[in-house]
């Protein structure tokens, strides 16, 4: 490659911010050539004598980074992230739950009219939009003293697009208002939806368990 050639090649690679790419990957730009020395001397931009072998190894490593780092990893590394967004909502759920906390239990939820509660077990029935909701979790708060839940999933939680779901079993005991223990055991289906970035509670369903428990097999 002639210098001009090489020249023209630098230009490009400059104009596109390689050199902040490099330095990204632990290279510094400068390595890749041999300086003329008339660039000392002139207040204008000289012409380089390119390593050619060094470049194309380490443009190679280059491209390889941006591979890893921008298409796969970037949605490996979001993906990632919504993952454990979804996982604390799931906390913030049960927490607000055995607190018998409405105000905690309005953060998990999104205030739509299409968010549902069904629990058959505080003869709720199903409720449907978020007025509807919010006053079941304000009953069961009145007809409680005590809540101690906890919730085992099956799996992790799915996510495509902006819904995500999770599934498992939440056992425990209620204390009522007369005094009165009652046990829980239910399968649960949690469905959440990321509104502006968020990933907020739209669906709840506790269900009991069939005699025959939990497969995977078909």
């Amino acid at each position: 490659m002639s210098e001009t050639a090489a020249d023209t090649l630098i230009d490009v690679l400059e104009n596109i911010g390689v050199k902040q790419i490099f330095q990204l990957i632990g290279l510094r730009f400068q390595h890749l050539m041999i300086y003329s020395p008339s660039r000392a001397a002139k207040g204008r931009k000289q012409s380089m004598r390119v390593n050619l072998s060094a470049l194309i190894t380490k443009i190679a490593v280059m491209l390889l980074f941006l591979e890893v780092a921008f298409v796969p990893g970037g949605a490996i590394a979001e993906q990632s992230s919504d993952m454990e967004k979804v996982k604390a909502a799931s906390k913030a759920f049960f927490a607000a739950l055995n607190a018998r906390d409405p105000g905690a239990m309005a953060k998990v939820y999104a205030h739509t009219p299409y968010v549902v509660h069904i629990d058959p077990s505080f003869n709720e029935g199903i409720r449907l939009g978020w007025e509807a909701v919010n006053k079941s979790w304000e009953n069961l708060r009145n007809e409680t003293t005590q809540i101690d839940v906890s919730f085992s999933e099956t799996g992790e939680p799915q996510i495509v697009g902006n819904l995500a779901w999770e599934v498992g079993t939440e056992k425990g005991v209620v204390i009522a208002a007369d005094g009165k223990h009652i046990p829980i055991e239910a399968f649960v289906t949690n469905i959440y939806q990321n509104i502006d970035g968020r990933w907020l509670l739209v669906s709840h369903q506790a269900a009991e368990p069939p005699k025959y428990g939990v497969s995977t097999q078909r």
